[in-house]
């Protein structure tokens, strides 16, 4: 980010909440100090996003630029250093865990400690903006999607049915008169779920700014659930259309249709619903001023003071501070008959024969990101198709299919620690954390679809652990 930017977007930033630069200077020795250290927080960001440490889409620049507006001072002059806490709980988690998430939440969450120990207390909003756009949100949604999407193809087929048309669901697969349908991470989109919480995060600020009345955080709270509800419904009626008035990815119709879903049944509605709240549940709002010019020096100078440690910390894990070495999990074993082995640097074992590739892929808490393929291998240029859950020998499995150009990879996964077998995100995870051994991700794949699961009962048969 060019500094000249940076400076611009804060400018922006103090006029949407009718302060001037000069006048924070002169008149306030707690304010001035607070846009030193958000100009320092930003430039730190700006130099990471160029950097390519941080990767910004157009989605992430349209809550940079919204930011300003949502960012809501209702206690002016009543000072917090509530989110200290949460600092300290990132800092705390950066000494074991290396994911890019943390620094974010640092960088973020920090701008919002700096506001509120200088200007006064703010809404929920930035915090829920700063959720949305975070890598733990996109990465989770994801994951977590999945089986909605799953379901919307359940869902689809049903109606279809009930309005006369013959289908067959294959997992996330429609056919429909020979032509097959996808409902895949377009259709569950990360991108339309993060517009429409953005369109209600902004619905919100401007219903408060105009208004001048305010709602409580559960009701905010409440907006978002709904939002995501109605976010789930429109993603269904778009795979009804797109399928009954057989319109395919080629078809620039095919994004028109999304575009005018999102806006009939999430945008418009969330507009008459927010301004229904705002009129029953809404209540006047009443700016505290401080009354005291007097300024105590001694809280300004410990919350600044921890706001730079914040950055010089940072500063150390993310250009000094060697990685850790990996922990090396003994439990996998260490030879498969008929297959060659490989250790990848980051504690893959990877197992190739002449018609089979197996990653074994360790997990080393129940709170981590484990290395799933519907996000791996789309790093490799592939793209999945026909994603669906199978069951081979009385076991659930996740099977898929893996295009680039005319490559195509079958592939199946699922989580296994020797002694339980599980799709369950949740269940390994609860496992885990009750103390049961690490389980790992173990993901097969093969050249042809018919080999799949047979590739999946001979890996069953082998003792992947010991």
């Amino acid at each position: 980010m060019n500094p000249k930017v940076a400076i611009a977007f804060l400018k922006y930033a103090i006029q949407s909440n009718d302060f001037s630069i000069g006048k924070w200077i002169r008149s306030d020795y707690r304010r001035s100090t607070g846009i030193a250290l958000v100009t320092l927080y930003i430039l730190f960001f700006g130099y990471l996003v160029s950097q390519t440490y941080f990767t910004l889409d157009a989605l992430s620049w349209l809550g940079i630029v919204l930011f300003p507006y949502i960012l809501i001072i209702r206690q002016s002059g009543i000072y917090s250093s509530r989110y200290g806490w949460l600092l300290m709980a990132i800092l705390s988690c950066m000494i074991w865990l290396p994911a890019r998430t943390l620094p974010f939440g640092l960088l973020t969450i920090g701008i919002l400690f700096i506001i509120e120990f200088t200007l006064g207390k703010t809404t929920l909003l930035p915090l829920l903006l700063i959720g949305v756009l975070s890598p733990f949100f996109r990465y989770t949604s994801i994951i977590f999607s999945f089986p909605i999407r799953l379901q919307l193809s359940k869902w689809a087929g049903a109606i279809l049915s009930a309005g006369g048309f013959e289908n067959t669901i294959s997992g996330n697969a429609i056919q429909v008169e020979g032509t097959e349908f996808l409902v895949d991470v377009a259709c569950m989109g990360l991108q339309m779920t993060e517009t429409s919480l953005l369109m209600t995060i902004f619905l919100i600020a401007y219903n408060e700014r105009t208004q001048q009345r305010y709602i409580t955080n559960s009701w905010v709270i409440g907006l978002g659930i709904v939002t995501l509800f109605l976010n789930s419904l429109s993603n269904l009626f778009r795979i009804l259309i797109l399928i009954v008035f057989h319109i395919l990815p080629s078809n620039p119709m095919h994004d028109v249709v999304g575009l005018v879903c999102l806006v009939a049944y999430v945008i418009l509605p969330m507009v008459f619903i927010t301004q229904w709240i705002y009129k029953k549940r809404s209540k006047l709002m009443h700016n505290h001023v401080q009354t005291t010019t007097a300024t105590t020096h001694r809280p300004i100078f410990i919350s600044t003071g921890f706001a730079l440690i914040v950055l010089v910390v940072l500063g150390i894990q993310l250009f000094f501070n060697n990685p850790k070495p990996v922990t090396t999990f003994t439990h996998i074993t260490t030879h498969l008959a008929g297959f060659t082995k490989q250790q990848s640097a980051d504690d893959i074992t990877q197992f190739t024969s002449s018609s089979m590739l197996v990653y074994i892929k360790p997990i080393p808490t129940f709170y981590v990101a484990e290395h799933s393929p519907l996000i791996c291998w789309q790093g490799s240029g592939y793209t999945f198709k026909r994603v669906e859950m199978k069951t081979i020998d009385n076991a659930l499995v996740y099977t898929g299919i893996l295009q680039k150009g005319q490559d195509r990879i079958y592939t199946a996964w699922w989580f296994d620690n020797g002694s339980h077998r599980t799709t369950d995100q949740m269940d390994w995870r609860w496992r885990m954390a009750q103390g049961e051994p690490a389980f790992c991700l173990v993901n097969v794949n093969v050249n042809k679809q018919e080999e799949l699961a047979n590739a999946v009962r001979q890996i069953f048969k082998q003792k992947l652990f010991r």
